[in-house]
């Protein structure tokens, strides 16, 4: 029987240790959001106030109902004059690719897998948070360390530059 406890006991380090070794969006340790980055996500927030509740609807672009591509295009739009394409697959490709060990930056746009072939996305708030679109819950603020988004979480695009002068500018 101590042999059995001995293997749980190893299995189980084993396991955190490998469960740790995987970089979670918004946990890399930085450091406090910069002025540039809280004056963004006032600015986010705005949006996110007006729209915080509006149910889900696919190809929705109204108050009746949103999806998460229409709510990321709009909020770009309304806040920053950002123009963004409409659909999710054509936003994966705006901006620059952000590599998973990199600090996110409020307004970074998060995307998971959904299923076999669907896609999301959010706006990273910072501080592990980021607003979309939800099928459940409409227009939300989510956890990025909540399980579901650990686990569908795929790829990071920085579509404005948090610019010294506290100007958030589109990137090329």
């Amino acid at each position: 029987m101590p042999w059995l406890l001995r293997f749980l006991s190893v299995v189980g380090v084993l396991w955190l240790a490998a469960c740790s070794s995987i970089p979670l969006p918004g946990s890399n340790g930085r450091t406090p959001l910069t002025q540039n980055e809280k004056e963004t996500r006032a600015a986010l927030v705005r949006e996110l106030d007006e729209w915080r509740g509006t149910p889900y609807r696919l190809g929705g672009e109204s108050r009746q109902g949103i999806d998460c591509s229409a709510f990321v295009q709009r909020t770009f739009k309304d806040q920053f004059n950002v123009v963004l394409p409409r659909t999710t697959s054509q936003q994966m490709h705006v901006g620059t690719e952000v590599n998973r060990g990199e600090p996110l930056l409020v307004g970074d746009l998060l995307f998971f897998r959904i299923g076999y072939v669907g896609k999301h996305v959010g706006i990273y708030l910072g501080e592990g948070e980021f607003m979309h679109a939800s099928t459940q819950e409409g227009v939300t603020v989510s956890a990025l360390n909540d399980l579901y988004w650990k686990k569908t979480f795929w790829r990071i695009r920085r579509v404005i530059d948090l610019a010294p002068s506290g100007i958030a500018r589109a990137q090329p």
